[in-house]
């Protein structure tokens, strides 16, 4: 059975790993704010946007040195990669793929090694 500390101690885990969750998705949150703005930026200064929200290029990629969310496989740093431009969509997508045939693979060949142990 499990006793009071041990109750407590994983009681306790669980929130510090749900108050890192919270943090690093409010930090997330706000590189989606700053990359927005800077969007909005880019389009009403035209072709002084390199010039003018040069600043806001700078905040961003501090923002986003810091923005991941690590949380669970599928789940790391979604926001941050939405800054960062469609590449990385396709190269998390492939990820998550091969992670998932993984798992499959191996699902599979523990179905047979239990159906080949049942005889």
């Amino acid at each position: 059975m499990v006793d009071e500390e041990q109750r407590a101690a994983i009681k306790a885990k669980f929130q510090a790993r749900d108050e890192h969750i919270r943090e690093s998705w409010v930090r997330a949150m706000e590189a989606r704010l700053v990359r927005e703005e800077l969007e909005k930026c880019q389009r009403s200064e035209g072709v002084n946007a390199f010039e003018n929200c040069k600043w806001l290029s700078e905040k961003l990629l501090d923002k986003l040195s810091d923005a991941k969310v690590r949380c669970g496989l599928r789940v790391a740093c979604f926001y941050a990669l939405r800054c960062a431009g469609w590449r990385d969509y396709v190269l998390l997508g492939l990820l998550t793929s091969f992670i998932l045939f993984l798992f499959r693979l191996l699902a599979f060949q523990l179905r047979l090694v239990i159906f080949f142990l049942s005889f």
